[in-house]
């Protein structure tokens, strides 16, 4: 069992993981990514079809689709707070003390992407 997760973290999760920054919020068209990573997690844990996605990808610490998602979001926008992003990204986001001089409530959201005048610039994050 330890080897089937190891060969799926190396040729399905880090497929997965390439670019998920960018594509990872088009979401009508990662249905079918979504439902072949669950039959693989069924695959490799020699559970039935009908058995619950959820809960193997939870026993067996293995992050689905959106939590990879979230993760590699949560990577640049780090990256981006401390500046180690490249300068093309210097206009990725928009910090909230630069648009208010007055002082605000602290809220989660410290940054705001600005809005993409294009349709498909408003389907990607960057």
């Amino acid at each position: 069992m330890k080897s089937l997760i190891t060969e799926y973290c190396s040729l399905v999760f880090s497929h997965l993981q390439y670019a998920m920054s960018s594509w990872g919020s088009a979401s009508t068209y990662l249905f079918k990514t979504k439902t072949i990573q669950n039959k693989i997690i069924r695959l490799i844990t020699f559970s039935s079809y009908r058995s619950n996605a959820e809960k193997l990808y939870a026993q067996r610490k293995i992050l689905n689709l959106n939590d990879i998602h979230k993760l590699q979001i949560e990577k640049l926008m780090h990256q981006f707070k401390h500046g180690c992003l490249p300068y093309v990204f210097n206009y990725l986001c928009i910090k909230m003390d630069n648009i208010h001089s007055y002082t605000r409530q602290k809220t989660s959201q410290e940054y705001i992407v600005p809005r993409k005048r294009l349709a498909t610039g408003q389907k990607s994050l960057i």
